[in-house]
């Protein structure tokens, strides 16, 4: 099992990861991907 921590001003409990990958193509295999993306800002997306 994979754990992903994210690093952001938001309340975890208050979105789920499909916010916190809002806007970016999320595939099994792209975990590695979205958590290298951060860094252009794709992982977060504000609302």
């Amino acid at each position: 099992m994979i754990k992903v921590v994210f690093h952001l001003d938001v309340d975890e409990e208050a979105v789920g990861l499909e916010a916190l990958v809002k806007g970016c193509e999320i595939t099994k295999a792209g975990v590695l991907e979205l958590i290298n993306r951060q860094a252009d800002g794709c992982a977060y997306v504000k609302p």
